[in-house]
């Protein structure tokens, strides 16, 4: 699907929300982001909206081209938290929307290889220092 970024969720999918009835502050976080334009969210505004599964098929795109760079991106928690976010995403989705499972398996064969690469060097650290790994 391509979009134009420079437009608020509100835009892409022409829908205004009401104002919350909850007013807690995941809730009204989420009513702000639904304003911002897609190309100004940061890893943590796409974390919080796809951790409450809120316009996917927007976001999750946004959100492989950010992983690809970046797997391990902090989106305010701590290191992966975004990957960790889309891995949580309901298979449903995933089944209707094959493209972006196909980057999604890229970006974590990448993750796989760096990891399988790296642990040699760790290891050959640890030992150095006599750390049991």
């Amino acid at each position: 699907m391509i979009f134009d970024r420079n437009n608020s969720l509100e835009s892409l999918e022409d829908s205004v929300w009401d104002e919350p009835e909850f007013q807690s502050s995941l809730t009204i976080r989420c009513h702000e982001l639904r304003k911002k334009k897609l190309k100004d969210f940061s890893a943590g505004d796409l974390r919080v909206m796809i951790g409450q599964s809120i316009s996917l098929e927007y976001l999750v795109p946004v959100a492989l081209e950010t992983l690809v760079k970046n797997p391990f991106i902090e989106g305010d928690f701590y290191n992966g938290d975004l990957l960790i976010s889309v891995l949580k995403i309901d298979k449903q989705f995933w089944s209707q929307n094959e493209e972006l499972l196909f980057e999604l398996k890229d970006i974590l064969s990448s993750v796989t290889y760096t990891i399988e690469e790296t642990i040699p060097i760790i290891n050959d650290l640890l030992k150095d220092y006599d750390i049991p790994v």
